[in-house]
């Protein structure tokens, strides 16, 4: 592999002196070496700075600290306050409190070999519990997700790209806007490559993901009767979710309304329209364009909650 390839990973951190000393080894440790890392600090109040800034001293060159003055509060806008600084040629999303396997960059790396377009990439993820034993071999298997859909109807509905396992080429980061009002940066990214370039996905896990109590999302046994009761009473919770796929629309609309064209923009305009419009409608607009989320347990709980 050609080692003059720039690989930038960004690091959001928000109190995570837990966790974090595995996930900066793990990263120092990878077996390619031509990396940067970019570590945005959301107003830590317990030690996370002080020990990124021991790693900082001992390999200086390879780690950038930043500490936020005022907390962000959300993983959107602290991965993109590092976006502009990352100059490199492909740049990995990463969180606090995983673990990176040894050959996660470098096996990431060859899926942008000779691709010159916008490229997200993202694989599978052995999870973790606190104490690093592991729970499930394939988090994608655990939780059914349809990982063949990367068309921006389904991604819509959607997301089935896990942030922390996912890399972007330049192509991608150049065009890439930042979005308002949208929580998570994994789903904006994904609908924006669908509608601008590729994604591939790898099978293999490249990471250990740790299941926590604080960590924000996780997987979930869809086939578990506790879990599909636990998401019924979820009223709010879900209600926002719903929500989402229409403020995703709105704002895809306001980012790139001059490189969108006929049907997907079209597509976008109905799907934005639905925060005001009433039940029936929205249901006829998304039959009529199939946002609809993977397998039945999800699907009736999305048109539940419209």
């Amino acid at each position: 592999m050609d080692e003059n390839i720039r690989a930038d990973i960004l690091l959001a951190t928000y109190n995570g002196e837990k966790y974090i000393e595995k996930q900066l080894r793990s990263l120092l440790e990878q077996s390619y070496k031509n990396i940067k890392i970019y570590v945005s600090d959301d107003a830590s109040t317990d030690g996370t700075v002080d020990i990124i800034k021991k790693y900082q001293k001992d390999h200086g060159d390879k780690i950038y600290l930043k500490v936020n003055s005022k907390n962000y509060g959300n993983a959107c806008d602290n991965f993109f306050s590092l976006l502009p600084m990352a100059k490199g040629d492909v740049i990995f999303f990463c969180d606090q409190d995983d673990i990176w396997k040894k050959t996660k960059v470098e096996r990431t790396l060859k899926e942008f070999e000779n691709v010159s377009s916008p490229l997200l990439v993202h694989t599978d993820l052995t999870v973790i519990d606190e104490n690093d034993r592991v729970l499930y071999p394939s988090m994608i298997g655990t939780q059914k997700i349809n990982i063949k859909r990367k068309d921006i109807n389904f991604l819509l509905a959607q997301n089935n790209v896990t942030g922390c396992s996912s890399a972007i080429n330049r192509a991608l980061a150049d065009i890439l806007k930042k979005p308002e009002g949208i929580p998570v940066h994994d789903w904006w990214i994904a609908v924006t490559a669908s509608l601008f370039g590729d994604i591939k996905y790898i099978s293999f896990p490249t990471i250990y993901y740790r299941s926590h109590a604080h960590n924000l999302c996780g997987p979930k046994d869809m086939s578990s009767g506790k879990y599909i009761l636990s998401r019924i009473k979820e009223y709010k919770r879900n209600r926002n979710i719903a929500f989402l796929t229409y403020s995703l629309a709105a704002q895809l609309l306001e980012k790139y309304g001059n490189k969108l064209k006929g049907k997907d923009k079209k597509m976008l305009e109905d799907i934005a329209s639905l925060s005001r419009k009433n039940k029936i409608v929205r249901i006829r607009v998304l039959k009529k364009y199939r946002i609809f989320k993977n397998g039945i347990v999800r699907r009736v709980g999305q048109l539940m909650y419209l």
